[in-house]
C-alpha cells in the first residue's frame, strides 16, 4: 500500500511526540526505529519508510495506546492489504527508478567496493589497495595519506568516506 510521506512530516513527528510528552528514544523504541532517525525525520534530513509513516499518521488519528497495541496494528495492516487493488498499469520507468532506489539503498550491503562502482571516478590500482586493503580494514582508522602530489589522496579519501558512510 503506497503511502506519500508529506512535506510537514518534520513538523508532523515533532508535535505527535511533543503531544504525549515522549523524548525522541521513547518515540523510536515505539516506532520499531533508533532515536537517531527519529532525530533526523523531526531535521528533515530524512524521510520515514512509508511503512512507519503509516503507523506515525495512525497514532495521530488514533492516539499514541495504539502504537503499544500491537493487535491493532496487525488487523489495520492486513485490512488495508486486502483493499489494495493491482492493476499493472503503473508507469514503467517510475517502477524501474523505485525499484533501482532499493537495490542501490541495500547494495553495500553484498558489495564491498560499493563506493568505486557507484561513483564517477575510476581509481587507479594504488587507490584501491589504499582504500580497501588498508583503510578499510582498520576500525577506527589509523592511517595517514602522505602520498606524493597528485597521486590522488583526495580520490582516496572520498572513497573511504562513502564506503564508512554507505555503511
Amino acid at each position: 500500500m503506497p503511502t506519500d510521506v508529506p512535506e510537514d512530516a518534520p513538523q508532523r513527528i515533532k508535535s505527535l511526540r511533543t503531544q504525549y510528552g515522549l523524548r525522541q528514544a521513547e518515540l523510536a523504541a515505539l516506532l520499531g526505529v533508533t532515536q537517531v532517525t527519529v532525530s533526523r525525520w523531526e531535521q528533515g534530513k530524512s524521510t520515514p519508510q512509508p511503512a512507519h509513516w503509516l503507523r506515525i499518521d495512525l497514532a495521530e488519528k488514533k492516539g499514541l495506546k495504539w502504537l503499544t497495541e500491537s493487535t491493532d496494528w496487525a488487523k489495520t495492516k492486513s485490512s488495508s492489504h486486502e483493499s489494495v487493488t493491482r492493476d499493472f498499469l503503473a508507469d514503467s520507468k517510475r517502477c524501474w527508478a523505485y525499484l533501482e532506489a532499493h537495490r542501490l539503498a541495500a547494495s553495500h550491503q553484498a558489495n564491498p567496493t560499493f563506493a568505486k562502482e557507484s561513483s564517477l571516478v575510476d581509481p587507479l590500482p594504488h587507490q584501491d589497495i589504499a582504500v580497501y586493503e588498508n583503510m578499510m580494514l582498520q576500525n577506527p582508522l589509523r592511517f595517514m595519506l602522505a602520498d606524493d602530489a597528485g597521486a590522488g589522496k583526495t580520490i582516496m579519501s572520498g572513497l573511504y568516506i562513502v564506503e564508512k558512510l554507505s555503511r
